[in-house]
């Protein structure tokens, strides 16, 4: 499902629109207060939502950064990339989706990232190379 914001009556659908998905989620706020949330720097979310004049095209995040605005907004990976799909996930979802990631995960991996989790919260272990600690 689409969503619209504003007065516009184009849904902001596309990785193109980015930007503007990511300045509906800030809201009212600042734009450090929802980088810090997230964990993000403020220049990186800035860079996002309102490219230089001097940059060709707009900067996309990558994975990790996508997972972290997700993490935190709990908005849809599919959503925050392509603007399509519903905006929220589900509780029963969301639940679902780490259960899977924990069934995938070796028993080394699953003591690592609950340790990690113990000591950092959930932001710092999805900002942290555990796993690539003890490979």
């Amino acid at each position: 499902m689409a969503t619209n914001f504003g007065s516009s009556k184009e849904p902001l659908i596309g990785i193109e629109n980015f930007g503007n998905r990511l300045r509906h989620l800030i809201g009212n706020d600042s734009v450090s207060s929802f980088a810090k949330s997230c964990g993000i720097s403020t220049s990186t979310i800035n860079k996002y939502i309102k490219p230089s004049k001097d940059m060709e095209k707009p900067t996309y995040p990558g994975i990790d950064k996508v997972l972290k605005i997700s993490a935190c907004t709990g908005y849809s990976l599919a959503w925050l990339i392509t603007g399509e799909e519903e905006k929220q996930v589900s509780n029963e979802e969301q639940q679902k989706r780490w259960m899977d990631v924990f069934k995938d995960m070796s028993s080394d991996q699953k003591l690592i990232a609950l340790e990690s989790f113990k000591q950092k919260g959930i932001l710092g272990t999805l900002d942290s190379n555990i796993f690539n600690k003890r490979r």
